[in-house]
Parts: C-alpha cells; structure tokens; sequence
C-alpha cells in the first residue's frame, strides 16, 4: 500500500515542505553532523597520507644528497 507522502505521489509543495520539517529534527540534523564529520576525518587522512608519504620521499633524497656531497667531518670522498 503507497503512503500518501510516498515521493511518487507527493506534491512538490509537500515534498519540500517534508524536507524542511525533517531538517528541523534533531535525528536528521545529528546525522548530517555525523555524515559530515566523517567526510571531513577521510579528507585529513587522505591529507595526512599525502604529507608522510612526501617526507618519506624527501628523507630519500637527503640520504642520496648526503651520499653524494658528504660532510667536511667525514673521511669518506664523495661517490658519483
């Protein structure tokens, strides 16, 4: 049996006037905090991840730099 407020029958009157009531519940309004909240937990992860993999990548180029051009303290000549 259809409801009377199913969105194939509503109006679009009723429709938006059902939308702006479940925006007033605080149910509706808690699980867009949380539905936000969690998009903004997986954008700093995906940040995060971005930043450790591009100090792993400098830590890479400073041991090949100190490879290459070692310290005035080191008995080693330079390798190229």
């Amino acid at each position: 049996m259809a409801s009377e407020f199913s969105p194939a029958t509503m109006s679009f009157d009723a429709l938006m006037h059902s939308l702006r009531e479940a925006e007033n519940d605080p149910a509706y309004r808690l699980r867009e905090i949380n539905r936000k909240l969690r998009e903004a937990t997986l954008r700093l992860k995906v940040a995060n991840s971005r930043v450790q993999h591009g100090l792993v990548d400098l830590k890479f180029e400073l041991m090949q730099f100190q490879q290459r051009h070692p310290g005035p303290d080191s008995k080693n000549p330079p390798t190229e």
